[in-house]
């Protein structure tokens, strides 16, 4: 790896010298010295970059150097392992309360329910107990009809037996006692 490949990497990342600069901590000036292979460029440049994660550092994998830039794209690759299985465990818990929470309202869904299904039991009961009363007064109305139906043909044959004069009001009186 040679300054060439630090400005190769610069230009297809569209960074400028001073944005290098600003990821390494260092002025600019160091930047344009490693380019222009004044100074050595340091061990952890590669694995600086790929920790950032966000760079095409394909350009420093040859010879020599792509051994550290495999090293360092495996520990990246690890490390964006570790972070989504972090993830995923976040979400899984996220998705434990959320069942909790579930849970407990299907329990109070369960138990308004059967408050439900009482009530309506209840009112099941009470409906069929109007029924039974409605029938007893029905039944009663009946007999009280036929009753009146008695009494009417009574009276009625009484007034035809006065009218046709067959009896006398001693008998008549008795009639209605009786």
């Amino acid at each position: 790896m040679d300054g060439t490949d630090i400005k190769n990497f610069r230009k297809i990342n569209k960074l400028s010298q001073k944005d290098l600069a600003a990821i390494f901590n260092c002025n600019q000036s160091f930047i344009s010295q490693l380019e222009n292979n004044e100074r050595p460029i340091p061990n952890d440049f590669i694995s600086t970059l790929l920790a950032l994660g966000s760079y095409d550092v394909s350009m420093f994998a040859k010879d020599n150097d792509s051994k550290k830039v495999k090293e360092a794209t495996i520990d990246q690759s690890v490390a964006a392992l570790i972070n989504m299985m972090q993830q995923l465990i976040d979400n899984n818990q996220i998705i434990a309360e959320s069942n909790k929470i579930l849970a407990q309202n299907n329990s109070k869904t369960v138990d308004s329910l059967n408050l439900i299904s009482q009530s309506n039991k209840s009112l099941a009961d009470s409906t069929s107990q109007t029924a039974k009363s409605f029938e007893s007064i029905s039944e009663s109305n009946l007999k009280l009809t036929e009753t009146n139906q008695l009494l009417v043909k009574s009276n009625s044959d009484l007034v035809s037996k006065l009218k046709a004069g067959r009896m006398d009001v001693q008998d008549a009186e008795c009639a209605d006692v009786g």
